[in-house]
């Protein structure tokens, strides 16, 4: 529809900011005070903030006590103004009220001593502008300049000048909603007996808002069971959500178009809560049709869907890991690993495994002759599997070179008995909690000359 331009004519603001109960001051000199609401642009049936400034030319407000009231003229076939927010404001207590069609008065009734007010533009009231036309309108904010009248202490009238604001509201659209895609994460697993929560996302809103979505879900009912459909992040708010007799059937809608989705959004928009009754190993589909995206309006669009799956998983978890030379990566066999409640030994490529584990935390220890013992700390997860690998020291292998007790671990061990190194707990090889002492000295001399092998 053609756009239609409104302009407020023969309408008043009663701007009037009155000196009251009567504190004495000496007149101020004149000063310049404006009112000026933002220009802003909303669309049909969506609320905006639009800032009410006033702006001081003077030095300062040296009043004691301030009153004002001010009428807001507008078209309210265009847009309505529903509230105001002072939070931000100088001028202390507020009211806000709507007066008549088409004006909302606003008003200050602090009647109390009020800190001067600086030079400079000050935020009066942030108001909520919601369009209130299907097609394109124009309409001012108004302000007339012969009902702004001010006067200071000695009631003497000072000039006051105003600025209009202007609001336009973009039409109501015949485009559908639409978005890239509807989808389920595929790959979803749950032990059997327990609930899972699937979210069903949104991804890039096209020509919104949405405001209401209807979507159908199929799934193997021998493995799931739908008990309940509730809010995603994007719908966070919205106050309905039904899930048909038939257990797949859902729609989530909002009746306020402020809450609606809007362009661009991605997100969940509803969250399927189903129980797991099959048994382990059973497996269903998540499959979506039946896509409606609702604007205000009640224009119908869709979007594609995109089918997830789920598995029935063990409650259990496991752990695997090698075990290898610290010198040189290369695997140990016949390492025993322990873990609480269970103990193996590593094949001959290194490897070892812990299945049905519970989940929860715990430490994989590792030991075998001739190596320093080692362990690392895991999180067992349902249904999945813990990497743990452990490399292992040779004992009397200072140098890390895969040499037991050669020259330059001798040499090592004897700066260390000095103290010209500092040692580790490897060169503790009486294991008497004591760094290169001479017992660790004597071991490492004997291993040197074959005439012992340090287990």
């Amino acid at each position: 529809m053609e756009k239609r331009n409104r302009r407020i004519r023969n309408v008043s603001l009663l701007a009037m900011i009155i000196v009251l109960m009567g504190i004495s001051v000496s007149a101020a000199a004149p000063w310049t005070g404006y009112l000026t609401p933002q220009d802003s642009t909303g669309n049909y049936g969506q609320d905006i903030g639009v800032e009410l400034g006033v702006t001081y030319d003077d030095t300062g407000l040296p009043y004691g006590a301030l009153a004002y009231q001010v009428d807001i003229h507008f078209d309210p076939e265009c847009v309505n103004i529903t509230g105001a927010d002072f939070s931000e404001s100088p001028f202390g207590a507020h009211m806000f009220t709507p007066y008549e069609a088409g004006v909302v008065r606003i008003l200050e009734d602090n009647y109390t001593a009020m800190t001067p007010i600086s030079a400079g533009t000050h935020k009066m009231a942030v108001l909520t502008l919601n369009g209130n036309y299907t097609d394109a309108c124009d309409c001012d904010i108004w302000f007339d300049v012969e009902w702004c009248v001010v006067s200071d202490s000695d009631g003497g009238a000072i000039a006051n000048t105003y600025t209009n604001g202007t609001y336009t509201c973009t039409p109501k659209t015949n485009e559908v909603p639409t978005a890239d895609s509807l989808s389920i994460s595929e790959d979803i697993r749950a032990p059997s007996g327990t609930y899972v929560e699937v979210p069903v996302h949104v991804e890039n809103v096209r020509d919104a808002p949405v405001q209401g979505i209807r979507l159908r879900v199929d799934y193997a009912e021998s493995v799931l069971n739908l008990t309940e459909v509730t809010n995603g992040i994007l719908t966070s708010i919205w106050t309905n959500q039904e899930l048909g007799e038939d257990g797949h059937s859902i729609v989530v809608a909002t009746g306020e178009p402020s809450d609606a989705i809007q362009t661009s959004a991605s997100g969940s928009v509803v969250l399927l809560n189903f129980s797991v009754i099959g048994t382990l190993g059973d497996t269903s589909p998540l499959d979506l049709s039946g896509i409606e995206l609702s604007n205000p309006e009640g224009l119908i669009g869709t979007t594609s869907g995109i089918n997830g799956s789920f598995l029935i998983s063990s409650s259990m978890g496991s752990i695997e890991g090698t075990l290898t030379h610290a010198c040189n990566g290369s695997a140990i066999a016949g390492v025993v690993v322990a873990l609480v409640v269970d103990t193996t030994i590593t094949d001959a490529s290194g490897n070892y495994n812990f299945t049905d584990v519970s989940p929860g935390d715990y430490t994989v220890s590792a030991t075998k002759p001739k190596f320093w013992d080692n362990s690392t700390n895991v999180t067992v997860v349902v249904d999945d599997t813990v990497i743990a690998d452990i490399a292992l020291w040779l004992k009397g292998d200072l140098n890390d070179n895969c040499v037991v007790a050669d020259a330059g671990d001798v040499v090592l061990m004897l700066q260390a008995a000095v103290g010209n190194i500092p040692g580790n707990v490897r060169y503790d090889l009486n294991e008497n909690g004591i760094i290169a002492d001479a017992g660790d000295v004597v071991l490492m001399l004997r291993a040197a000359v074959k005439s012992i092998i340090l287990w």
